[in-house]
């Protein structure tokens, strides 16, 4: 998709090594937060004590969820710190999922693409340290406000994370399918935060009937669009065609993961391919016979039909989805796992009401919550920062440009005598780019007075670039870039980075472009 590529290698040394870097200085932070919460729980104890505390016991299935997902979230917190994430994240990962979705989920996806992309190091790690955070503070806190502000957290994370790095799971795109995961595997994280987030009193046998209810309507509706004709789903792998479960087969086959587990899905995939039809009426008849099971609420029908599903998912998990988090650039494990967890919670909350009788818990049990909450606080605080200070940055991570050819530095040199008389702040200059032949030209201003100086920054109107470039005549040559992307700009023996911005131009894809700043125009243009 246009405007989230970089153009540099997912294994530069310079940003993964920045990455780790960031990495560390933020563990040492979390640490001091993490030594100054067990300082001032121990000051609060001797001050105040710790007496008995009697409160009502958490139900069982409450307990799996915000432990299932708690584990989940510091799995996916792992999974973002692999060295590829800061710079393969998004071309191979957010920009595939938006590149059929309308042009307005593009945008969306664009907007936390470029952030990503621009601030390859800060962004990243916040995102690592926000979903340990996460997992962290489920894992820690049972009960209690500090509970249920966890799931909200949760919540807030799982729909930010659905809408720009899932782009709404693809519900809004063609070829949705649930066996490949739509409609995205976070919106059932987010369905996990909201059931975390609830009171204690809101565990009833009510609330499993409902949420099986729900989840049952669900699958029978994915069933009636995997059994709909002409998407692509009743084919096998023809002389012309192929459809879509045997061409993600084939696809995930080719990730980079233990031997077994591609051959299985290989395997998996021939099978397909020779008779797509018969799987595909399989799978339709599990997932309608699943759903219907659960919607009656009766428990022998829902433990049948929970049964169904399970298998349904795991397999699934395994073959079609590869896991999730095999190839290097795994998130997540995918949607099947969560669903899987949700459904049995579901069944689990339909047993019994949660006992009224207050449950005894240790003495200093209370006190051991909260400092462990108040430190998963700290871990998403110390994550949180960097990425919203990235996101009113009026520039680039100056990483990018060493990462393409070398520390940028200012361009501090006098311009002749008659350019530098109309440099102040307002003036524009001309940038014409050309490729194939043609020209087309954007109007640059100069967003600072530069003095007698090469000004600091001009930014290119129209959506071209935002360049670090002296005035007068430079010429910047290089493969055309999708926005966001990085070029090095070569005057004499200095360097500066090109970053470009905005909507990309068709017209210069895979192409070759040259920007000449060969003109000052008055400010009053």
């Amino acid at each position: 998709m246009p405007g989230l590529s970089t153009g540099l290698s997912a294994g530069s040394p310079v940003v993964v090594s920045g990455f780790y870097h960031e990495l560390i200085v933020e563990l040492v932070a979390i640490a001091a937060v993490a030594l100054a919460v067990v300082v001032g729980a121990v000051a609060w104890r001797r001050l105040r004590g710790a007496p008995r505390a009697a409160v009502a016991a958490e139900p069982v299935a409450r307990c799996v969820v915000r432990v299932a997902f708690g584990a989940i979230w510091v799995f996916d917190g792992i999974l973002q710190a692999q060295a590829s994430m800061p710079l393969a994240m998004v071309p191979q990962v957010v920009a595939p999922a938006a590149s059929t979705s309308p042009g307005w989920v593009q945008a969306m996806v664009n907007w936390g693409g470029n952030l990503w992309n621009q601030h390859p190091i800060s962004v990243p790690a916040s995102a690592v340290w926000i979903q340990l955070g996460i997992g962290i503070w489920l894992l820690v806190a049972p009960r209690g406000w500090w509970s249920r502000a966890a799931g909200l957290v949760s919540l807030a994370w799982s729909v930010l994370v659905w809408a720009l790095g899932e782009a709404f799971g693809g519900i809004f795109a063609p070829g949705l399918s649930w066996l490949t995961g739509a409609p995205g595997g976070v919106v059932f994280y987010a369905v996990a935060g909201l059931l975390v987030a609830l009171p204690l009193t809101a565990w009833t046998p009510r609330l499993g009937r409902r949420l099986l209810a729900i989840y049952g309507s669900f699958l029978v509706a994915m069933a009636l669009l995997q059994a709909w004709p002409g998407r692509g789903s009743w084919q096998g792998a023809g002389r012309h065609t192929t459809g879509n479960l045997t061409a993600t087969l084939q696809t995930m086959a080719g990730n980079s993961q233990p031997h077994w587990l591609a051959s299985l899905i290989a395997a998996s995939a021939r099978g397909v391919g020779a008779h797509g039809g018969a799987v595909n009426l399989v799978v339709v008849v599990l997932m309608t016979t699943s759903g219907v099971l659960l919607l009656t609420g009766r428990r022998t029908s829902v433990r049948a039909g929970v049964g169904v599903l399970v298998a349904l998912t795991l397999v699934d998990w395994v073959i079609v989805q590869d896991m999730g988090f095999w190839g290097g650039v795994g998130t997540d494990p995918n949607s099947m796992l969560p669903q899987a967890i949700l459904v049995v919670v579901g069944a689990l909350a339909l047993r019994a009401a949660p006992s009224e009788a207050p449950a005894r818990v240790p003495r200093l049990a209370p006190l051991v919550t909260s400092a462990a909450s108040l430190v998963a606080v700290g871990v998403l605080v110390v994550g949180s920062v960097p990425a919203l200070a990235a996101s009113v940055a009026p520039a680039a991570s100056p990483v990018l440009a060493e990462a393409a050819g070398g520390a940028a530095r200012a361009l501090d040199r006098p311009v002749p005598a008659p350019v530098a008389a109309r440099m102040t702040s307002g003036s524009a200059l001309l940038v014409e780019v050309g490729h194939c032949g043609a020209r087309t030209t954007w109007e640059v201003r100069i967003a600072a007075s530069a003095a007698a100086r090469w000004p600091t920054t001009v930014l290119v109107r129209g959506g071209c670039a935002s360049l670090t470039v002296p005035a007068g005549f430079v010429r910047v040559s290089g493969p055309a870039r999708d926005a966001g992307s990085i070029l090095v700009i070569h005057h004499g023996r200095e360097r500066a980075a090109v970053e470009v911005r905005g909507p990309h131009s068709s017209a210069l894809r895979s192409s070759y472009a040259t920007v000449l700043v060969d003109a000052l125009v008055s400010s009053a243009r």
